[in-house]
This record gives C-alpha cells, sequence and structure tokens, in this order.
C-alpha cells in the first residue's frame, strides 16, 4: 500500500499553488524551515472551506441541519488534511514539486501568482454566486 500512497500525485494547479505559498513562507526567516508544512495546511484550509461550503449548499437533510455542525466541519477538516499530508508531505513530495517549478524566474511567478489568484477568484465568485 505504501508503493500505491508514494505515487500519488496533486494535480498541477494544486502543485503550482503549493510552491506560491511555499515561496512567500520560505523568504520569512521564522518559517524558512517549516514553509512546506504551512504552505500544505495553507491549500488544505481553502479546500475545506470549500468542502464545507458545499456541503452546506447541497446536504440540507435532517442529519446536518440538525446535528453538531462542528463535528461536520472537524470530519471534513480532517479528511482534507489526511488527503493534503499524503498529497505533499508524505515521503517528502513536496521537494519534487519545488524543483518541478524552480526554473521559473521571478517576474514569471509573479505572472503566474496574479493568473492563478485571477483563476481562484472566478472560481469562488462562480460558487458564491450559485
Amino acid at each position: 500500500m505504501s508503493s500505491w500512497l508514494a505515487k500519488i500525485r496533486a494535480p498541477k494547479y494544486l502543485r503550482y499553488f503549493f510552491y506560491i505559498a511555499y515561496s512567500w513562507y520560505r523568504s520569512h526567516t521564522s518559517e524558512r524551515y517549516e514553509a512546506h508544512y504551512t504552505a500544505a495546511i495553507f491549500l488544505g484550509i481553502s479546500k475545506a472551506l470549500i468542502l464545507l461550503f458545499f456541503l452546506n449548499l447541497f446536504f440540507t437533510d435532517a442529519m446536518y441541519r440538525d446535528g453538531n455542525r462542528n463535528e461536520w466541519a472537524f470530519f471534513i477538516c480532517t479528511i482534507t488534511f489526511i488527503i493534503f499530508y499524503y498529497l505533499f508531505i508524505y515521503k517528502k513530495k513536496w521537494r519534487s514539486y519545488i524543483d518541478e517549478f524552480s526554473y521559473l524566474k521571478r517576474q514569471d511567478r509573479r505572472r503566474g501568482t496574479i493568473y492563478l489568484f485571477i483563476y481562484m477568484y472566478s472560481y469562488a465568485s462562480f460558487t458564491y454566486n450559485s
């Protein structure tokens, strides 16, 4: 099973977003050695919030409405962080993701960051408007 887990890779846009978040946190002295953890947690939180939004939007059954929403939030966040652990931290996969985008110059990273935030903004505005 461990060989199967080692072969799992995140989608390219998540790897790129991880690289951008890692680059931001790497520049801070306090985050120098834990930037990969912080970037993975940052990505995990954003995806967990999106999942909680969809859970609230689509699953309005009595179990969710009448139950404890904090338990649902804890469950979704736990599952999301386990997935992101295997996508980024397990067997130091984050190093290959950093190497994948290390050829980018500073100007290209800045341009890619702007494109990425435009993508995320349009995605967020679509999900909140529907």
